[in-house]
C-alpha cells in the first residue's frame, strides 16, 4: 500500500486526485495548508509521498519544502502547482523537489510522476 499525503488549499484538487487513484492500494491523508502538513507528517507516520501545493495560506510550499528539511523528514516530496516559470521550478528543485507538475494536470500525468519517485509502480486494488 502506498501512503500519499496531499497538501492542498483546494479541496477540489483533493477529490481530484481521490478520484484519480481510487483502484489504487493508497491510502491518502489530507492537509489544507503546510503548517497542517507537517503536524500529520511528525505525528502521524510515515508517508511514502507527499504531493504539495505552493500557493497556500498560513505556511506556502516554500515554507513547508523548508520546514520538511529542518526536521529531516525523509519523505519525497512532488510540487503541484500553477507556477510554471523556469525560475520557480528550478527553485523548488533546489529545495529538495523531487518532482513538479503543473496544474491542470491528467490523471495519467499524476499517475505517471508519482510512480517515476517512487520508483515502482502503484498496486491495484482487486
Amino acid at each position: 500500500m502506498t501512503n500519499l499525503l496531499i497538501v492542498d488549499d483546494s479541496k477540489v484538487v483533493h477529490s481530484f486526485v481521490k478520484d484519480c487513484l481510487k483502484d489504487k492500494n493508497c491510502k491518502i491523508g489530507h492537509a489544507y495548508n503546510g503548517e497542517e502538513a507537517l503536524k500529520i507528517l511528525t505525528t502521524e507516520g510515515v508517508f511514502d509521498i507527499v504531493l504539495l501545493d505552493w500557493e497556500m495560506p498560513i505556511m506556502n510550499g516554500l515554507e513547508t519544502m523548508a520546514a520538511i528539511a529542518k526536521s529531516n523528514l525523509d519523505t519525497p516530496v512532488v510540487m503541484v502547482t500553477t507556477k510554471n516559470k523556469h525560475t520557480d521550478i528550478k527553485q523548488m528543485l533546489n529545495e529538495g523537489v523531487r518532482e513538479y507538475i503543473m496544474k491542470p494536470f491528467t490523471k495519467e500525468i499524476l499517475i505517471e510522476k508519482i510512480e517515476d519517485v517512487l520508483g515502482k509502480p502503484f498496486e491495484v486494488l482487486s
